[in-house]
């Protein structure tokens, strides 16, 4: 894919957060619960907007070879290799394995609404993914360097979900706004941007694998409410973060996994 002028990342983050903020804020305001019909149709909408960005953004770039290829990356299944399904699953379960393996499991599950939580969850990864790796990532990595661009998105993600933590019933409301785990939710998706990078681009930029690795990653959180174990997820998130970002600079200097399929290294800290 050519990263010219038909990526616009800032105007990706600005359709984005102008789209899902929109309906989430009413959403708030409507004064319903999330599992109510008027807020979850709008709490629904507003979870669109990485993925309606992203299409909007190429399509209105014009550049066929530029969509075709990012409907390949986020549909090609045969694209990635067996191992790398399982670094996905690895990575993606290693953290709530960890966290609840240290601390006995505990936390207070969420009932009769933990199947429309699951749901939830893993379709956030086909909403989020293809936007914020596929697009936004993509960009601002051949612009300003892998390392750089994970940060810049992980912020922006991050931050995105802000009026979750002002809706009743949410996953993020439950956290409580300025709470500890409010703080640990934020820094846990700042290093995930991180994870879910190295894992971008040594899939050989695959979108459908940090699609699967985001699914998967959601679930288990999300199927329990405050827990002790989330100190540790973050801890463990950390750990892979700081190994992305070591795994990032290797290949930015020249030494690319050959199985990845990948054309060549993201640059890490720009040109």
């Amino acid at each position: 894919m050519s990263h010219g002028t038909s990526f616009r990342p800032w105007w990706f983050l600005a359709v984005t957060f102008g789209w899902s903020w929109a309906f989430w804020w009413a959403a708030v305001w409507s004064g319903g619960s999330w599992r109510d019909p008027l807020p979850f149709v709008l709490f629904a909408v507003g979870g669109t907007g990485p993925l309606l960005s992203a299409v909007l953004l190429l399509r209105v770039a014009g550049r066929r070879e530029d969509e075709v290829d990012f409907w390949r990356r986020l549909v090609g299944v045969r694209l990635l290799r067996p191992r790398w399904w399982v670094l996905v699953v690895v990575v993606a379960l290693l953290p709530s394995v960890v966290g609840r393996a240290v601390t006995g499991g505990d936390g207070a599950g969420l009932g009769y609404g933990a199947p429309l939580v699951l749901a939830t969850a893993v379709v956030a990864g086909v909403l989020e993914e293809p936007g914020w790796r596929g697009y936004a990532v993509d960009a601002l990595s051949a612009r300003h360097g892998a390392v750089p661009a994970a940060g810049i998105v992980g912020a922006a993600w991050a931050l995105w979900h802000l009026p979750l933590f002002f809706l009743p019933g949410s996953y993020q409301h439950g956290l409580g706004a300025g709470s500890t785990d409010f703080w640990l939710f934020l820094l846990n998706l700042l290093a995930l941007s991180f994870v879910y990078a190295a894992v971008y681009f040594i899939t050989g930029r695959s979108i459908l694998a940090v699609v699967v690795l985001h699914a998967l990653a959601n679930a288990p959180g999300e199927l329990v409410s405050v827990s002790p174990a989330r100190g540790v997820e973050t801890a463990v998130t950390l750990v892979l973060a700081a190994a992305a970002v070591l795994g990032l600079v290797r290949r930015a200097r020249g030494r690319p996994d050959r199985d990845s399929g990948a054309s060549g290294p993201a640059p890490v800290l720009g040109e």
